[in-house]
C-alpha cells in the first residue's frame, strides 16, 4: 500500500486479503485514527508487516520489519523491487495482461500512447462496451466520447488488436474470445516497427519501457 497522493487513498478492506502487508508514505497508527482497526485485526491474524519509513515512527514497533530509508529514497527502493520483479520473472503474466495497461503499446516518435486511429490497417477492436452499470443498466461513470480512445497490444504473428477502456479482466477474455483469440497470444515484453497512417512507426510495451526504466536500480 503506497500512501501520499492527494484525493486517492488505498481500500483498507484489503487487508482482510493480504497475507503480507507493506506500508510506504504513512504512519498509520498516529495519521489515520479511524483505521488502524484494520491493521490490527492483521496482527491478530499473524500477517506479516512491513512499514517502509526513514524515521521511527509510532507504526514501526507494531511491525515484523522496519525498513528505514533514506529520506526521499522511496521511489528508488520500488524501482529496485521492480527491477528484481522483472528480471527473475516473479510477477503473474496472465494478472498483469488481464489488469494493467502494461501490454499496451507506445510510439517511439513522439512517446504517446499508440491508439487504434493511428494504425493504417484495421485491427480487432476488443470493447465491451460500459460494463460499470447500476441496477437499472446505466453507466455508474459518465465520459466524454472525446476521452474514450482505445489503445494498442501486439499479438502473436505480427499482428495487433484495439482494445477499450473497459476490456479489463473476463471482459477482455470475453473480447478476445470472440476475435478467435486468447490472452497467451498477447505480447507482455515486445518492441517493433507499427505501420501508421504516417509511416512506420518504432512502439514498444509499456512493460519494455519499464524494463529498460529499472535495469540501473540494483
Amino acid at each position: 500500500m503506497v500512501h501520499g497522493v492527494q484525493t486517492f487513498d488505498q481500500e483498507f478492506n484489503d487487508f482482510w486479503n493480504s497475507d503480507l502487508i507493506i506500508m510506504s508514505g504513512l504512519n498509520l497508527v498516529s495519521n489515520k485514527m479511524a483505521d488502524p482497526i484494520w491493521w490490527q485485526s492483521a496482527i491478530e491474524r499473524k500477517k506479516k508487516i512491513v512499514v517502509i519509513a526513514p524515521e521511527y515512527s509510532a507504526s514501526s514497533p507494531k511491525a515484523d520489519y522496519w525498513l528505514s530509508i533514506r529520506p526521499g529514497g522511496d521511489a528508488a527502493l520500488m524501482l529496485g523491487v521492480a527491477h528484481i520483479l522483472i528480471r527473475e520473472k516473479l510477477y503473474d503474466e496472465d494478472f498483469v495482461k488481464r489488469f494493467s495497461d502494461y501490454p499496451l503499446l507506445v510510439r517511439s516518435d513522439n512517446l504517446k500512447m499508440l491508439r487504434r486511429e493511428d494504425l493504417a490497417e484495421e485491427a480487432p477492436y476488443l470493447d465491451p462496451g460500459e460494463t460499470w452499470l447500476d441496477g437499472k443498466g446505466k453507466p455508474l461513470q459518465g465520459m466524454d466520447d472525446s476521452l474514450k480512445t482505445s489503445g494498442v497490444m501486439a499479438i502473436s504473428g505480427g499482428k495487433f488488436v484495439a482494445v477499450s477502456r473497459t476490456a479489463v479482466g473476463e471482459n477482455l477474455d470475453t473480447e478476445l474470445s470472440k476475435a478467435g483469440l486468447n490472452r497467451h497470444e498477447i505480447k507482455l515484453n515486445w518492441q517493433g516497427k507499427v505501420q501508421t497512417k504516417e509511416g512506420p512507426v518504432q512502439a514498444r510495451t509499456i512493460f519494455n519501457l519499464y524494463e529498460e526504466l529499472t535495469e540501473e536500480y540494483t
